[in-house]
């Protein structure tokens, strides 16, 4: 059965992972086993932290969605053992209607190939002479008990791997003059072939996406692939797809809190992993409530969620945003461990947030943040960087950021001082940072 990935977006997040777990978790009571919870970058402590308290594997890692030689329903023709003989290869090519065939040692791996116009070119060589020449019949016989072997060597082939990328074995096969090219595994053991028919007959990899639908967010070759759904609770974004999907966007503060609802539409009661990482992912996401993203039914389905799981939502959020000390951990893994790219009228912009309980404690390493906000911009190309060091006891967002400070005055009303401000009652990335520059700048 093909796979199907439910992944979240790029430097994920909380309610990124748990929201693709929960979700295949769910696809999976419905029957659906093909359904496999995927992520686009490393875990962070705080989700790693959740992770290990409810005992669940991180999803897979993914790093594209480019179409590779395994989506191909590529050709499966026999293979051929070097001591065959060239009459027993071209009755194998004649039986199985086919022009190519690969030679393999005994562990099936590659050695050569061999085709119709080899057997015809080896016989018609040896029998062939310029004049005529009686040619006994036991003669005869005796050339095609040859083996292939002897007729082909071992002459350099062109070859392909299960996890080449199509677009890499296309540019090959068009400047090539050969039909057919053998297709390996990663033991070099022979699994079929593939030619010019087959680069225009594959099957793209399928994917849902949750908690995101911009293509800036999302996983690299997501044009190549197949968007079947996508579940989200921001705004609508850039991403199209070739027909009709499932849409699903809600005012939420989390996508967690959409995937829990879907739970009690379908009347299925997720076990108690599941619904504890689901309640944490909501915690995270509305920052215990307190983020005006939270909403009622935010609030009433994460303490349904803590009863399943037999937990409470304080406990969870100790776990979570204790695990965030910013303190000891590299600058780097801080700021990227929630870090959003956006296009706003022509602008492009970075945002990277923290959660924490003492957002003094990550100002003291203010000179090392602003290095590496210096360096990330002028690498990626950002007209402005922001880091949300968003204080949970605070209720409020210690901002950083790189980039003209009336841009910062104007958007939030404050006077900001030495490239930093303090935002009281700001505590959401989605609807309180993104909209003032969007209407700013828009």
């Amino acid at each position: 059965m093909e796979k199907i990935y439910v992944v979240g977006h790029q430097n994920p997040d909380t309610d990124s992972i748990c929201s693709a777990i929960g979700y295949a978790a769910l696809r999976h009571s419905l029957g659906n086993e093909n359904y496999i919870a995927a992520r686009l970058g490393n875990v962070s402590d705080e989700t790693g932290a959740i992770l290990e308290y409810f005992d669940v594997k991180a999803p897979k890692l993914i790093t594209n969605l480019r179409t590779q030689v395994s989506d191909i329903e590529f050709d499966t023709p026999p293979t051929l053992e070097m001591n065959v003989t060239i009459k027993k290869a071209w009755e194998t090519l004649k039986d199985n209607k086919i022009s190519a065939a690969p030679i393999v040692d005994a562990e099936g791996k590659l050695v050569s190939m061999i085709t119709s116009g080899d057997i015809a070119s080896y016989v018609m060589t040896s029998l062939y002479d310029f004049g005529e020449k009686v040619i006994p019949t036991f003669d005869i016989t005796e050339l095609f008990e040859v083996s292939i072997y002897k007729v082909c060597g071992e002459k350099e082939i062109q070859y392909f791997h299960l996890d080449d990328y199509i677009d890499d074995v296309k540019e090959v096969i068009l400047k090539s003059r050969y039909r057919s090219y053998p297709v390996l595994d990663e033991e070099r053991v022979v699994v079929g072939t593939i030619g010019r028919f087959h680069l225009i007959r594959h099957n793209k990899k399928k994917v849902v996406l949750v908690d995101h639908n911009e293509l800036a967010q999302s996983v690299p070759g997501l044009s190549q692939a197949e968007i079947l759904e996508i579940i989200d609770h921001h705004r609508l974004a850039d991403i199209q797809t070739f027909g009709p999907i499932f849409f699903r966007n809600e005012p939420l503060g989390s996508t967690a809190t959409i995937i829990a609802k879907m739970y009690d539409e379908q009347e299925i009661i997720p076990d108690k992993k599941i619904a504890g990482l689901l309640a944490a992912a909501i915690i995270s996401d509305t920052v215990m409530f307190k983020s005006p993203t939270c909403t009622p039914t935010d609030v009433k389905i994460a303490k349904n969620l803590a009863k399943i799981a037999d937990v409470s939502l304080d406990h969870l959020g100790e776990i979570m945003f204790s695990s965030s000390a910013v303190a000891e951990k590299p600058v780097k893994k801080l700021m990227y461990s929630d870090f959003k790219e956006f296009l706003i009228a022509g602008y492009k912009l970075g945002i990277g947030q923290i959660t924490c309980l003492n957002s003094d404690v990550a100002l003291k390493r203010k000179d090392e943040f602003m290095k590496e906000m210096e360096s990330k911009k002028n690498e990626a190309g950002y007209d402005f960087i922001i880091i949300m060091f968003t204080d949970v006891l605070k209720e409020g967002t210690h901002l950083l950021f790189l980039g003209d400070v009336e841009t910062i005055n104007q958007a939030y009303d404050v006077i900001a001082k030495d490239n930093e401000v303090f935002l009281p009652e700001v505590m959401s990335r989605k609807k309180q940072i993104v909209p003032r520059l969007s209407e700013l700048w828009g």
